[in-house]
């Protein structure tokens, strides 16, 4: 179950990431210039998550910064096809959405090696495994879906894998009661 939350969450992404450049111009019509600008500052926002995403995993743990993290990806994604012909919503959005979605990794990596420190190299090589995965699979989605619903709102297609993402997050062991199940007497 933890390892799904890294293959739904990267199936969100980039069911709209792999189609950027067209969803961009959907939103709002930009020179190419200005499409490398907001390339650049989503980029940027992703490396700033990864920081934020380390320091909120070491004070509030790795499943509330998941779940924040998630539920933040999620409303960026509902909300980008609302940023219709203004860049500066759209940036907004493109921000958080850097941030919150690309952060995820440290949270997710420390979840795992906390879960079975023992099999960690393993587990976050299947977690890297997920990723790959995701990555596909989010390419299949958007192209599968882009034609339905249009580049503007491709970003809807990724909504339901991120809700998926909070579900199992939900219901996947927790390190504690992992730990508790290990310790209790036979």
């Amino acid at each position: 179950g933890v390892l799904a939350v890294t293959l739904l969450y990267f199936i969100a992404i980039f069911a709209i990431f792999s189609y950027i450049g067209p969803v961009l111009q959907a939103l709002s019509p930009m020179t190419g210039e200005r499409l490398s600008l907001t390339l650049a500052l989503f980029g940027l926002a992703g490396v700033a998550g990864t920081l934020i995403g380390g320091v909120a995993n070491d004070r509030f743990g790795s499943r509330r910064t998941l779940a924040v993290q998630l539920a933040l990806l999620g409303s960026t994604m509902a909300l980008l096809p609302l940023s219709s012909g203004s860049w500066p919503l759209l940036m907004l959005l493109l921000l958080v959405w850097g941030t919150a979605g690309f952060g995820m990794m440290v949270p997710q990596q420390s979840r795992l090696a906390a879960l079975a420190p023992a099999q960690a190299p393993v587990l976050l090589s299947l977690n890297a495994s997920m990723l790959y995965l995701g990555t596909a699979g989010g390419a299949i989605v958007g192209g599968a879906l882009a034609a339905r619903l249009g580049f503007a709102q491709l970003s809807w297609a990724g909504v339901p894998f991120v809700a998926a993402a909070l579900v199992v997050l939900w219901l996947a062991p927790t390190l504690k009661s992992s730990t508790a199940a290990k310790e209790r007497p036979a």
